[in-house]
């Protein structure tokens, strides 16, 4: 059961702290003294951040989820949110400088100039992310897809397009974000491009078309390779969709990595638009070898660790509760982060996967009683 704070916080008055859910866990069954304490202990600290509080019963346990309930202790997480603002600073300062290519300009040149900037960004340890991505202040580090990212960007051999995939909400692209920090070889630039596949193309190669891009890649591709510097370019969720009618694109751009000893990775949240990445050119591309994609759903400490980040973290009754009721309920079990996030807003819980053509998943969530503050 779930019901909406009406009021400011009368502590700090952040504004963040309008409407914040009070989630209301019912623990039935007898309770010990101490179990009850800690029952008035929780209730006493949700009421001194100036929630709206329902009713004390004898069966309910409450846990303030505060608007930025993912904020805490910044340690390794302002590290990622540092290292995602340098590198857009970077690119800001020494890409986004560089003109767009006309229809009619001159491709050598052209090349030259990223190059310039791309060297430098190799020399000095940055990647490239042209635009703002949205990373938590506190990531969970080492997760089984970020593991699965870090594999990838170690490997120096593959060369042209390949793919992975996993569920939706299990935290791909903050893991991509974190291996991208974490595992990129000394030799190798990474490039994070996130959503729409053609303006990518268009941020980073600075071509006002992006079917320049194809010219482009050709001449800087082989340009880096001369450097010995590896170019490493994530496509996240550029193509959940499939990679609808553009085809040619990354075919064009996969034919000059794979002959540049370059590498594309697509990130996906669909097998099928995995599948077709493989399918796109022969040997040039692949889908990578991995488990099966409901397996980089988190583990119960990683899940604690994501919960705890709330305002009553020291309560292990209430982060239990919370867990059991965001596991995943199927034969392979685990959390995904967005379900605790959707359970900590609404009160709603994951139901299991439905089974659809191929391993494609269909998901719905169950919906629990909500009621509105009076």
């Amino acid at each position: 059961m779930f019901v909406p704070a009406m009021r400011l916080c009368n502590v700090c008055g952040n504004p963040n702290k309008k409407m914040v859910p009070i989630l209301q866990l019912d623990l039935h069954g007898p309770r010990s003294e101490d179990e009850d304490n800690e029952v008035n202990r929780g209730i006493t600290q949700a009421d001194c951040y100036g929630f709206t509080l329902p009713q004390k019963t004898d069966d309910v346990l409450v846990a303030c989820v505060l608007g930025s309930w993912k904020s805490g202790a910044a340690s390794a997480a302002t590290a990622l949110v540092d290292f995602m603002n340098k590198q857009m600073e970077y690119y800001k300062a020494e890409i986004a400088n560089i003109p767009l290519l006309p229809p009619s300009g001159d491709v050598q040149q052209h090349a030259q100039n990223l190059l310039k900037s791309l060297v430098k960004a190799q020399e000095s340890g940055n990647s490239i992310i042209p635009s703002s991505q949205r990373v938590p202040q506190q990531p969970i580090e080492n997760t089984s897809f970020e593991q699965l990212m870090m594999t990838v960007f170690s490997d120096n051999r593959t060369t042209g397009v390949s793919a992975v995939h996993a569920e939706p909400g299990v935290g791909k692209s903050t893991a991509a974000a974190l291996a991208l920090r974490n595992g990129m070889p000394d030799s190798s630039i990474g490039v994070l491009l996130q959503g729409d596949f053609q303006q990518s193309l268009r941020d980073f190669f600075r071509v006002a078309d992006a079917a320049k891009a194809m010219q482009v890649s050709r001449v800087l591709f082989d340009l880096l390779q001369a450097r010995g510097i590896r170019l490493q370019i994530v496509f996240d969720n550029s193509f959940d969709q499939g990679l609808q009618g553009q085809d040619t694109l990354l075919m064009g751009l996969t034919r000059s990595a794979f002959e540049c000893g370059h590498h594309l990775l697509v990130v996906t949240q669909s097998e099928k638009a995995a599948q077709e990445v493989a399918n796109l050119n022969g040997a040039r591309s692949r889908a990578w070898g991995q488990n099966d994609a409901r397996s980089y759903r988190w583990e119960r400490m990683e899940a604690r660790k994501y919960v705890q980040n709330n305002p009553l973290r020291s309560n292990e009754q209430t982060i239990d509760a919370v867990l059991n009721m965001t596991q995943v309920p199927d034969e392979i079990g685990g959390w995904r982060p967005v379900d605790v996030d959707e359970y900590l807003r609404t009160g709603r819980r994951p139901q299991a996967p439905q089974a659809g053509q191929g391993s494609q998943f269909k998901f719905r969530m169950a919906h629990m009683v909500v009621l509105r503050a009076k």
